[in-house]
């Protein structure tokens, strides 16, 4: 059965939630600190830091976050989507948009307008309804992203 769940809510457990996270993402060369603050920030009860993680049948297989700062920490652009992950063996099943809409609705929830993030997977979120942001990045491979999350009138 599949369940989207706050990592201090993990069946699994605290630790090996947070330990699947920094696996995955350290092993792609990402900065290991920035996975540990914002797992810390997680776990401290912060409604805006929470960190997610899908879990199939008493396994993890994805995770996802909505943080307050990301690459860019503009006082105007906040919350953001990061570390959208799934593991290979389960991509194709809409995994990933099953857990971006957990985390999005968590926004709305919040109460904010928009959720960003930085990808260079382009294809992947423009098919999914987000729009590029102009680019605030000194990288050509990554773009900035945005998504309304109200209605406008």
């Amino acid at each position: 059965m599949l369940q989207v769940v706050n990592i201090k809510q993990s069946p699994i457990g605290t630790e090996k939630a947070i330990q699947y996270i920094q696996n995955v993402w350290n092993h792609q060369n990402q900065v290991s600190q920035f996975y540990d603050e914002i797992c810390h920030l997680s776990l401290a009860g912060d409604s805006l830091n929470d960190f997610y993680v899908l879990v199939n049948d008493e396994k993890i297989i994805g995770c996802c976050g909505l943080i307050k700062n990301d690459v860019l920490k503009k006082a105007d652009r906040y919350p953001w989507i990061t570390s959208l992950y799934i593991d290979e063996v389960y991509r194709g099943r809409n995994y990933g948009q099953l857990l971006m809409n957990h985390v999005i609705h968590r926004a709305k929830l919040l109460g904010y307008p928009k959720v960003y993030l930085t990808t260079g997977k382009t294809d992947y979120y423009r098919r999914h309804g987000w729009r590029e942001l102009e680019s605030d990045l000194n990288e050509k491979t990554n773009k900035i992203y945005y998504k309304k999350l109200t209605e406008q009138r």
